[in-house]
C-alpha cells in the first residue's frame, strides 16, 4: 500500500506537470476568446449605432429632397391655377408666368397662348359689337326720322306692346306729344 501511494503521488505530479501547460493554454484561449467576444460585441454595437445613424441621415436627406422636388412641381401648378382663376374672372391681361422647362412649363405656355388668342378674339368682338351698335342706332334714327315725317298718323309698338315711335301727324291728330307716349304700354295708345 505504501508503494502504491508513492506511485499515486508521483503519477498525480507527473500528470499535473504535463496538463498544467495545457490548462494554462486553455485558460489563455478562454480569456482571449472572451476578450475577443467582448471586443466583437462592442464593435457590433458601435457598427449598429453607426448604421442606425446613417439610416436616419439618409431618411432626413430623402425627406428634404422630396420636399424640394415636390415644391418644383407644386409651385408652378399653383401659379398656373392662380393665373387661370384670374383669367376665368375676365382678366385677360394677366400673363401666365411659369418659368419651368418641363411639361408644366409647356402647359403654362399653352395657357398663355390661349389667353392671348382669347384676348384678341374678345377685343375683335368688342369692336364688332361697337360697330353694330353704331349701325343699329343710325338705322333706328333714320327709321324714326322717316316715321316722324310720314304724312299719315303712325305709331310703332315693340313685342312687349310698348310704344317705340309716335309721329308728328299723330301728335296733331291726338294732341298727345311723342315724348308722353314713348315707352308706354298696357294699350295706352
Amino acid at each position: 500500500a505504501d508503494g502504491m501511494s508513492g506511485l499515486t503521488v508521483w503519477a498525480t505530479t507527473y500528470i499535473d506537470e504535463f496538463s498544467s501547460p495545457a490548462d494554462e493554454i486553455t485558460n489563455k484561449i478562454n480569456n482571449s476568446t472572451q476578450a475577443t467576444n467582448t471586443f466583437i460585441s462592442g464593435e457590433r454595437e458601435i457598427l449598429s449605432n453607426g448604421l442606425i445613424f446613417v439610416i436616419i441621415i439618409m431618411i432626413v436627406i430623402v425627406v428634404i429632397c422630396s420636399i424640394g422636388f415636390s415644391r418644383t412641381i407644386t409651385k408652378p401648378v399653383y401659379l398656373l391655377k392662380e393665373t387661370t382663376d384670374r383669367i376665368n374672372k375676365g382678366n385677360l391681361d394677366v400673363a401666365v408666368d411659369v418659368k419651368s422647362h418641363d411639361e408644366i412649363g409647356d402647359l403654362a405656355r399653352s395657357f398663355d397662348a390661349m389667353r392671348l388668342s382669347l384676348k384678341e378674339s374678345y377685343e375683335g368682338l368688342e369692336q364688332k359689337v361697337h360697330d353694330r351698335t353704331v349701325e343699329i342706332r343710325e338705322s333706328e334714327r333714320r327709321m324714326a326720322d322717316i316715321i316722324s315725317f310720314l304724312p299719315d298718323p303712325t305709331f310703332v309698338i315693340d313685342k312687349s306692346s310698348k310704344v317705340i315711335a309716335w309721329n308728328k301727324a299723330l301728335e296733331e291728330l291726338t294732341g298727345i306729344k311723342a315724348e308722353d307716349m314713348l315707352g308706354k304700354g298696357d294699350y295706352e295708345y
